[in-house]
């Protein structure tokens, strides 16, 4: 064999030795077993760097090196092996025996869940990154939906998926003209760590990671206040590929040191074959008597960089999936990247938004083939920059820390009353919505202005579900909220989540106390924010003729945050006697646009149009800071730019008019406000020197 190598130019040595040695152990000829090892040894045991299309996220994170480099090794110490370990795995499929599973019925232990495959997906895997998470770092959570290369196709076929595989796709799968793979990564958290086997009995303080994701079903909750309560949702990976296959490379520091390991692992059908029958479980690794057991050390590292994109960097540790030949029943690998990246932003914002003290944030991209998709951030996106004020101030109440609201965000205590405890708390906020930044054409959950408050737990902070409200009625704005229960309580809510962790079900649970704390809470949110939405939604009569001025000015003093109390509200003046034009005529506000925040500031727009006259009227617009009972003229923190015209928007192209117009029935026009982001706003319109 090893003159077979030399002729080759190969080194009889290392992984490329090991690798070799595995094929002849398998029945392959010699020429055969070193163009195996060739293949593989091309592109990692020496070290030979093939492209990378990953690129590393900005953050607090430290970039990863080359993950085409073989780390050394040579100063840490490896655990003693009772045989030697090669280069290629070894099928495993699961016989029958008593309280087996059958693995079409595993696959289904997820349930039905009321969000599409894609959100339940990323909301899981993300979830398990999360629950992971080690120290302070920020974590690092990637999605790459990539096209994978000859030679990592021809290594996953003769080195990781050996055997027959029967009752898969598999071979169907790795067999296509194109195969595309969805690779998950964490990086800032521990690996899958622990004892490679189930069957033997630890230490109450010691993990069992791997084992529990790895081979058992219903492993139960091992973090407190985590999301994670069945362990049921990892099916969804075996659920997200056509082959029902999924590749697992882990590192995780264990008591001899950082430990590399590499397993297979699929769902299918149960089979029959020679007179047995098997579950349809299937895993690759290498195996010690009656079971199975992951690759390690070095021969992990070197295979697992022969079809990973991402690697680690020294002392990194981590986790990382190959889920072959992904559908999520959404179409082209563009439509199927942007509704990742849209799923992970809906469901995953509130990990995203910046973390206040001892909290730890995630770092979320979504790739395909190494190239970014749609990056946003939370606070700068039209719907979510609500939602993110709301769930900054929830934490800052719960933390005991301090948050200045980006707008005028209340929070509010949701108790039970006997006995009497606090389940949690609710932050609700009214802010600008631009139409051109809707979800609309990224995620089929609502269009249009957001109306929802987002239900989430203690610790987790993954976004249960939306509950949906009644919309404003002004144009231009929204509302959003956030609940979280308190951490003595948030047990109370994990037990009422399904296994998709997609709803709270106050009936499923069985503890009185607790199913009742649950229902308490969803009955108070709901009260809430119908008191939160009273005072805002005032009729159909105003509807149809454009809401006053005086009610825009209340309105407005609940957008911006810094002052705090309502705007003053004028009545609108009587007509006057002898029926002067201008007496009879009135002012109302039709629509209102907002621009974004920028250095502190905002730029507002009030479309004003006029009725009850045919000719043309003269209206004047007073606007000033708004403070308890009375209006502060500080042109420095508010000031009336001019007049604009404007159809649906105003026309930001042309300069605007400081003179008072003469404005005309049916032809509105847009004024222009500019003001400090912290204040609250008070306008007055005026028709002919009379209040409107």
């Amino acid at each position: 064999l090893a003159a077979h190598m030399r002729s080759r130019k190969l080194n009889p040595t290392g992984p490329a030795w090991a690798l070799a040695k595995a094929a002849i152990d398998a029945g392959a000829s010699f020429p055969d077993a070193v163009a195996q090892a060739e293949a593989v040894d091309s592109q990692v045991a020496l070290g030979a760097s093939r492209p990378r299309t990953h690129k590393p996220m900005e953050g607090p994170v430290k970039p990863v090196i080359d993950p085409m480099r073989v780390p050394d090794r040579s100063a840490t110490t490896r655990p003693a092996r009772d045989q030697p370990v090669h280069g290629a795995l070894t099928w495993f499929p699961k016989k029958f025996g008593p309280g087996d599973m059958n693995g079409q019925g595993a696959r289904r232990l997820l349930g039905t869940p009321n969000i599409p495959l894609t959100s339940v997906l990323v909301r899981e895997m993300a979830q398990n990154s999360w629950d992971a998470r080690s120290g302070n770092r920020a974590v690092r959570f990637t999605i790459n939906l990539r096209l994978l290369g000859d030679d990592e196709v021809k290594a996953l076929r003769s080195m990781i998926f050996t055997g027959d595989a029967t009752g898969l796709r598999l071979g169907e799968s790795l067999n296509k003209a194109e195969v595309w793979a969805l690779e998950i990564a964490d990086r800032g958290t521990k690996g899958l760590g622990g004892p490679v086997r189930n069957d033997v009995a630890v230490r109450p303080d010691q993990v069992t990671d791997f084992a529990d994701l790895i081979f058992t079903l219903g492993a139960p909750r091992d973090v407190n206040l985590g999301a994670g309560t069945y362990g049921f949702g990892k099916t969804v990976a075996y659920r997200a590929s056509a082959c029902g296959t999924v590749l697992f490379w882990s590192r995780s520091r264990e008591e001899h040191g950082i430990e590399d390991r590499v397993i297979g692992s699929a769902f299918g059908p149960a089979f029959d074959r020679d007179g047995l029958v098997y579950t349809g479980r299937h895993w690759w690794g290498t195996t010690a008597e009656d079971r199975i057991e992951p690759i390690r050390g070095q021969d992990a590292d070197a295979l697992a960089n022969s079809v990973f994109d991402q690697g680690f960097d020294e002392g990194e540790t981590g986790t990382s999936m190959l889920v072959l030949d992904p559908d999520l029943g959404i179409g082209s690998p563009q439509e199927t990247a942007d509704s990742i990246a849209a799923a992970a932003l809906w469901h995953l914002w509130p990990k995203m938004v910046e973390a206040g003290a001892g909290r730890t944030q995630m770092l979320v991209e979504t790739l395909l083939n190494g190239e970014a998709v749609s990056p946003v951030t939370p606070r700068d996106h039209s719907l979510f920059a609500g939602f993110s004020d709301c769930l900054h101030q929830v934490r800052s109440v719960q933390s005991g820390g301090s948050y200045t609201p980006l707008f005028n965000t209340s929070t509010h205590e949701v108790w039970l009353g006997k006995p009497r405890t606090l389940l949690g708390h609710l932050a609700l906020t009214r802010y600008p919505f631009r139409a051109e930044a809707s979800l609309e054409d990224d995620i089929a959950v609502f269009p249009g202005p957001a109306h929802h408050v987002a239900l989430m737990r203690h610790d987790a902070e993954l976004v249960v579900k939306y509950v949906q409200g009644e919309a404003l009625n002004s144009p231009g704005f929204q509302w959003a909220g956030v609940f979280k229960p308190v951490a003595d309580t948030d047990n109370s809510f994990a037990e009422a989540e399904p296994p998709a962790h997609d709803d709270w079900c106050p009936a499923a649970i069985v503890d009185k106390t607790k199913r009742r704390q649950v229902n308490v809470a969803l009955r108070e949110i709901k009260s809430l924010v119908a008191d939160f939405l009273g005072p805002v939604n005032i009729g159909a009569a105003n509807q149809a003729t454009g809401r006053s001025v005086a009610a825009l000015a209340d309105e407005l003093a609940g957008l911006m945050g810094g002052v705090h109390g309502p705007a003053p509200v004028r009545p609108p003046s009587k007509p006057g006697a002898g029926g002067s034009t201008s007496r009879r005529a009135s002012a109302t506000v039709r629509k209102t646009w907002s621009g974004p925040i920028a250095n502190g500031r905002r730029l507002m727009a009030l479309q004003v149009a006029v009725d009850g006259s045919t000719q043309p009227v003269r209206v004047r617009v007073d606007a000033g800071v708004g403070v308890e009972g009375a209006m502060d003229h500080d042109e420095s923190r508010v000031a009336v730019l001019g007049w604009v015209p404007g159809g649906e928007v105003p026309d930001l192209t042309v300069e605007p008019v400081t003179t008072e117009p003469e404005l005309i029935k049916g032809q509105p026009q847009w004024v222009l406000v500019d003001a400090d982001s912290q204040v609250s706003i008070d306008v007055n319109l005026r028709v002919g020197g009379e209040q409107a």
